[in-house]
């Protein structure tokens, strides 16, 4: 899990929190659960996490997930 610095700066103390991978991914988990919560539907989750103001390729996103999860069974 990555988390952009530019979007969500403000989450992070300063930069180099942001590159600690334990606090960059608590922090995109939390991004995630919020979209999951508002949304209801991790697949939802996912493409708003990856494009939360570009429908189209949030579902174009949506599907890859949705595409690659199928491959696991």
């Amino acid at each position: 899990m990555q988390v952009n610095w530019h979007w969500h700066g403000e989450r992070f103390s300063g930069p180099a929190e942001a590159l600690d991978p334990y606090t960059n991914l608590h922090v995109g988990a939390a991004i995630l659960r919020g979209h999951f919560e508002a949304s209801g539907d991790w697949l939802t989750a996912t493409g708003l996490y990856h494009s939360p103001s570009d429908a189209a390729a949030a579902a174009a996103h949506r599907e890859r997930v949705r595409t690659h999860l199928q491959s696991l069974r």
